[in-house]
């Protein structure tokens, strides 16, 4: 994956491809930020690093990166002085100056996440029917873009809940009917659970998501994934053996940031 790094700062910018180098990432730095712009504009970069200083207004900037790119860039700014709204600058996070090499490592595993969950969530070779009021993959992914793209644009954060079987290919080699047991009362409960203002996609054979809209509070979202938790854990169904373990698993990711806020795993009865 190839990362820009954009600062005048050499020491800084030494500091950071090095730290990023060890994890594996291809990293160019560039000190100038109209090459930058070119740079974005004929190269894939997935992730970008900036330090928008003396500009006051980064939101411009980054703008136009965004508008340059042939992706869809993960964009972390760099800087002294935190502002007031990260979103609001344009960036999906912040890093203060000087750089803590682990609060740097955290956040690209984040950003690298994120990427990988759009790339999966893009990939419509196998769609899934909507019904029971869950829609297929395809349109959940434009929603999930469109929210992506409104939190990055207008300062707008959106929580996604993302719901499986973690162990249904260990089911479905045991057996398929344990498996799809275990996957129809999922989406029954996920179906039965959800708001009317909450959109429910299925992604895979055994992984569901909600994305939760028109949030009124700052803890509403992990609210609401407890919520989940409690009703998937306390209701009978998800398995006609005793000696079956069906393991469910929940993760809470807030949009663009792409932080894990929740993930908790259990047995279902």
């Amino acid at each position: 994956m190839k990362i820009l790094l954009i600062d005048r700062d050499e020491a800084s910018s030494n500091q950071i491809a090095l730290r990023l180098q060890s994890m594996g990432y291809d990293v160019m730095v560039e000190t100038s930020r109209e090459i930058a712009l070119e740079m974005v504009g004929k190269q894939d970069f997935k992730i970008v690093i900036a330090d928008p200083s003396p500009l006051r207004e980064p939101r411009q900037f980054f703008t136009a990166l965004r508008n340059a790119s042939k992706s869809y860039p993960y964009i972390i700014m760099l800087n002294h002085e935190k502002p007031e709204n990260i979103l609001k600058s344009g960036a999906n996070k912040f890093i203060n100056k000087p750089v803590d090499p682990s609060v740097l490592e955290k956040i690209i595993l984040e950003a690298t996440d994120l990427l990988q969950l759009r790339s999966k969530l893009s990939d419509i070779k196998t769609d899934y029917p909507s019904e029971r009021g869950i829609i297929s993959k395809s349109a959940f992914n434009q929603i999930f873009l469109s929210c992506v793209e409104r939190a990055d644009r207008h300062g707008e954060p959106t929580f996604c809940l993302f719901i499986k079987v973690e162990n249904y290919r260990q089911l479905n080699a045991d057996s398929s009917d344990a498996a799809n047991l275990a996957t129809a009362k999922l989406a029954h409960e996920l179906s039965a659970t959800r708001r009317q203002s909450d959109i429910l996609g299925q992604l895979d054979e055994a992984e569901y998501a909600v994305l939760f809209l028109l949030i009124s509070s700052e803890g509403e979202p992990h609210e609401a994934s407890l919520r989940f938790m409690d009703s998937l854990s306390s209701v009978k169904g998800f398995k006609d053996r005793p000696e079956l373990e069906v393991v469910i698993n929940l993760k809470l990711v807030e949009l663009p940031s792409g932080a894990t806020l929740l993930d908790k795993s259990f047995s279902a009865q």
